[in-house]
């Protein structure tokens, strides 16, 4: 299977475009978690990194999050919504659109 979204995740990574994205997060007061952390409210689906799928545990809404390596925090909640062009990634099975390789915070 060809990964369209490679190249733009590898430049992301080369940038230091996560942690660009957590310092963002930081700022905002979001919550962030650890290594452990996302196992609690999250069951990961998979990784395509800086992203990894995930479905929440609470409600079972299939979203991602971001991460950063080194350290490694996990961050950046977002909602799976196919009809909503603007999010920056779109879960789909096996499948992970990236919509510019840049993160855009949502209103």
């Amino acid at each position: 299977m060809h990964d369209s979204t490679a190249g733009i995740r590898r430049d992301m990574i080369a940038t230091g475009q996560p942690h660009a994205d957590l310092t963002d997060v930081q700022e905002h007061g979001e919550q962030t978690w650890d290594t452990q952390e996302p196992q609690c409210d999250f069951e990961v689906l998979g990784f395509a990194a800086p992203f990894a799928v995930v479905r929440r545990r609470s409600d079972g809404v299939a979203g991602s999050l971001e991460f950063t390596h080194h350290p490694r925090v996990y961050f950046g909640w977002r909602q799976d919504d196919p009809d909503d062009p603007g999010l920056h990634t779109r879960v789909r099975p096996g499948l992970i659109l990236i919509d510019g390789g840049r993160r855009r915070r949502q209103p």
